[in-house]
């Protein structure tokens, strides 16, 4: 029988019915057809990886013709040339930049702009801006000054950076401090901080629907909050039977979406997904699991569906995905499982190796592979190095 792996999407882009993505469960780059289910490498080779973790990039964005590849445990940026498909420009961050305590790295929003795209990562990562035409980077630092300004604190403070949003050139997140949200001109660089009233609270999503910005976070509250009157109001019932997991994350939501007079919640680990109806305020059942999950990623599919993976709370294992219509209704699931065998090995193993023994590297696969390429084993890096292989082993015995 032959043996199927789910690729987890993590970030992921569509130009002209074409899925680009780089899978959070393998390291490689894969395009998926919306229109023929066909699932494929991009030509773009992996440099030698220093650490065992697979998700390598999660943000990514197009801007002429060229997908740009962010990096989360990787040290480069990546252009991919659609049109010319096999160049790929190289950017080291590192010796590109100044020294900083920041990171350089875990990066999960590329927005773009003009011929610029930011570079958006979690609350301890510099925001990045980069040229596509003259391939320069830079250290955005006019947003590190109004949080300085309002929290009355110098050190750094970074973005909550599971939702951004982009409003009329200027992005919207969530900052890592109690009750703020950064407002930041994709052309001038201005920033600006805003409290929003709610002070017992960290955010996490945020979406915007025409006239209100909806939030969450931390505390079982849906914050609407008003631009230009200031204003801040919450929704704090939620469905019945609605429960969240205390053993994990605090926040509620993952992530959010505004379609058509409706906002989407996906929960970061709970049984149900919300939506709220933007004219009556209240909360509602969008879709209902029998135990608690955490969307993994939740990605527009198109106008009116999502594409949605979870796993089981305490794992990290993608158990499933689906794409999903604003009504709730599934039409397909699990498309973008590959067959094991198909993958081209020699792209994934090198003296490294994948011997963290995923779901990938069985017991025979494991020697088989090595057998094959005459690789030593290198497993100092992992803790768990050896146990499935023993465990496989006993109870072939």
């Amino acid at each position: 029988m032959r043996e199927k792996m789910l690729l987890g999407m993590g970030g992921s882009i569509v130009a002209d019915e074409i899925i680009y993505f780089a899978p959070s469960n393998l390291p490689g780059f894969f395009q998926y057809n919306k229109i023929t289910g066909k699932l494929g490498l991009l030509p773009i080779k992996e440099t030698k990886r220093k650490e065992i973790y697979p998700v390598r990039y999660v943000g990514m964005c197009t801007l002429h013709d060229k997908i740009i590849f962010l990096p989360y445990y990787a040290s480069e940026l990546l252009v991919y040339d659609m049109k010319y498909k096999k160049e790929v420009n190289r950017i080291h961050l590192k010796s590109k930049l100044p020294k900083s305590s920041q990171w350089y790295r875990f990066y999960i929003h590329a927005v773009p702009y003009l011929n610029f795209v930011y570079c958006i990562g979690w609350h301890d990562s510099e925001m990045l801006c980069f040229n596509i035409e003259t391939e320069k980077i830079s250290v955005v630092n006019t947003w590190k000054k109004a949080i300085a300004e309002v929290v009355g604190n110098t050190s750094f403070i970074g973005i909550h950076a599971y939702d951004v949003c982009v409003v009329e050139g200027n992005l919207w997140a969530p900052i890592h401090t109690r009750d703020c949200i950064l407002e930041f001109n994709l052309q001038t660089m201005e920033a600006r901080v805003h409290r929003v009233g709610m002070p017992d609270m960290k955010f996490a999503t945020i979406c915007f629907d025409g006239t209100d910005f909806w939030l969450t976070g931390d505390k079982k509250r849906i914050v609407k909050w008003n631009k230009n009157t200031k204003e801040a109001s919450y929704i704090g019932q939620f469905p019945k039977g609605f429960i969240k997991s205390s053993k994990e994350e605090k926040d509620y939501f993952y992530k959010s979406y505004y379609e058509s007079g409706i906002v989407y919640f996906f929960p970061m680990f709970a049984n149900m997904a919300l939506k709220v109806d933007v004219g009556i305020c209240k909360t509602d059942i969008f879709y209902q699991w029998d135990k608690l999950l955490a969307c993994n990623v939740v990605q527009k599919w198109d106008e009116n569906t999502f594409y949605v993976e979870w796993c089981c709370e305490g794992s990290a294992k993608i158990e499933h995905s689906m794409i999903i219509d604003v009504d709730g209704c599934i039409l397909n699931e699990d498309v973008m499982e590959i067959d094991i065998d198909e993958l081209e090995w020699p792209e994934y193993i090198d003296d490294d190796a994948l011997y963290h023994e995923d779901e990938i590297m069985t017991l025979n696969r494991f020697l088989d592979k090595r057998a094959c390429t005459g690789v030593k084993d290198k497993c100092d890096r992992c803790d768990s190095a050896g146990k499935k292989i023993y465990l496989e082993g006993k109870n072939i015995g």
